[in-house]
C-alpha cells in the first residue's frame, strides 16, 4: 500500500471516530434557564469560558430545516415546547433525518429504529427512511432540551445538527 493511501485511510478512520463521538455525546438537556456547565476545554486551560464562546441559536418561526448537498440549514434551531419542526430534502440525493446516535436513534426519548415500520414509528423522532427531492418529515417536540440530529445515510459533517426545545 502506498502512502496516498494510507493517509487517505487515516482521514477516513478519524472521520468515522469524530462522527461516533460527536454522536455518541448525546443530549445535553439543560432545562431552559439553567446555568450552562463550563466547557471542558475552558476549564482544563484555566480560563473561563466567555459568555460569546458559543452563542445559542435563534428562535426560528417557521421552524423549517432544509436538506442541501451542503448539510442542513439552519443547523441549529431554537423552538417551544409543543412546536413541529419540518426537514424538507432540497438535494437531488435521498436525505434521513433522525435523533442522535448513530446508527440507534435512540437520544430523543421513546425514539428508536427499531421502532421504524411499527404502529409507534409515527411518535419518534425519525423519517424511518431516506427523503426523495421535494419530501418532507416533521416531528412535534414535547421534551424540553437540546436534541442532536444526523442524516442517517450521511452520518458526517455537516450532515448533523440541534433541535433546541425551551
Amino acid at each position: 500500500m502506498n502512502t496516498k493511501n494510507i493517509v487517505i485511510w487515516l482521514v477516513v478512520i478519524v472521520l468515522v471516530i469524530g462522527g461516533v463521538y460527536y454522536f455518541s455525546r448525546g443530549n445535553s438537556n439543560v432545562p431552559a434557564g439553567a446555568p450552562a456547565a463550563p466547557s471542558t476545554a475552558a476549564n482544563q486551560s484555566g480560563t473561563a469560558p466567555k459568555s460569546t464562546d458559543t452563542p445559542a441559536p435563534a428562535h426560528v418561526a417557521t421552524n423549517k430545516i432544509e436538506i442541501t448537498a451542503n448539510g442542513f440549514s439552519p443547523s441549529t434551531i431554537k423552538v417551544k415546547a409543543g412546536d413541529t419542526v419540518t426537514w424538507t430534502n432540497k438535494d437531488s440525493v435521498p436525505h434521513w433525518p433522525a435523533t442522535a446516535s448513530h446508527p440507534t436513534h435512540t437520544v430523543y426519548p421513546g425514539s428508536d429504529i427499531k421502532k421504524c415500520g411499527t404502529a409507534a414509528q409515527a411518535t419518534i423522532f425519525d423519517a424511518c427512511k431516506g427523503l426523495a427531492t421535494g419530501e418532507s418529515f416533521s416531528f412535534k417536540f414535547d421534551q424540553v432540551g437540546t436534541w442532536k440530529f444526523h442524516d442517517h445515510l450521511k452520518p458526517v459533517a455537516p450532515f448533523f445538527g440541534s433541535v433546541t426545545v425551551e
